[in-house]
C-alpha cells in the first residue's frame, strides 16, 4: 500500500480524499434532520455525494497535494519555523480559501448539477455575502488563536503542535529533500 501512495501520489490521493469526502457526505445525508430542505423519506442525493467525491479527489486531494508539497515549499520552504507555518496558514486564509478552495466547490456543484460557471458565481457570492460562509470559515481559526488565561493558544505547547503537525512536512530526520509523496497531514490517516 505504501509502494501505490508513494508511486502513484496523484491517483492515491484522489481516491483517498474523494472516497473520504464522499464517506463523510454519505454520513451526514443519512444522520441529517429532516427540515424544510429535506423532507421525510427522502432518498439519498446521489447528485450531491458525487459532487463531494470530485471535490475530494480534485482539489483536496490533487490540487492540494501539489499546493502543499510543491508551491508551499517553493515559496516558504519545507520547514516548520513559526514563520513559516504562519506563512503557510495566512496564505491558506486569506489566498487559498476565498480565490481556490471554496469556489472550486461551487464550480464542481454546477458541473455535476448541470448549471452555468456564472449561476456557480452568483451563488458563492451570494453565500459569501449573505451566508457569511468564508467568515465562518476564519472564525474557526480565530478561534483557535484567541487568548485564553492570558496565553494565546498559538503559544501553548499543544496548540503550536498541532498547527505544526497540519502544515508541516514529514520526514525523515536528517532529510533535506521534500519527498514526493507528503500529503497535507490533515488529510492523511497518521495525523488524525
Amino acid at each position: 500500500l505504501n509502494a501505490f501512495f508513494k508511486n502513484y501520489p496523484y491517483l492515491s490521493s484522489f481516491i483517498a480524499t474523494g472516497m473520504k469526502a464522499s464517506l463523510a457526505d454519505a454520513f451526514a445525508q443519512k444522520t441529517e434532520p429532516v427540515t424544510s430542505k429535506r423532507s421525510p423519506g427522502k432518498k439519498f442525493s446521489v447528485p450531491r455525494n458525487l459532487t463531494f467525491l470530485l471535490y475530494g479527489g480534485l482539489y483536496q486531494g490533487c490540487a492540494q497535494h501539489y499546493i502543499y508539497n510543491r508551491v508551499f515549499p517553493f515559496l516558504f520552504g519545507a520547514g516548520s519555523s513559526p514563520l513559516q507555518v504562519t506563512m503557510k496558514v495566512v496564505t491558506d486564509l486569506l489566498l487559498l480559501t476565498p480565490f481556490l478552495c471554496l469556489p472550486s466547490m461551487y464550480l464542481m456543484k454546477a458541473i455535476v448539477f448541470q448549471y452555468s460557471f456564472k449561476e456557480a458565481f452568483r451563488k458563492y457570492m451570494y453565500d459569501i455575502r449573505e451566508q457569511r460562509v468564508l467568515k465562518k470559515y476564519w472564525a474557526i481559526w480565530v478561534s483557535f488563536v484567541k487568548e485564553k488565561k492570558g496565553k494565546k493558544l498559538l503559544e501553548t505547547g499543544t496548540s503550536k503542535k498541532k498547527l505544526t503537525r497540519r502544515f508541516a512536512p514529514r520526514f525523515p530526520s536528517g532529510s533535506d529533500a521534500v519527498p514526493d509523496v507528503w500529503c497535507r497531514p490533515r488529510t492523511s490517516p497518521d495525523s488524525v
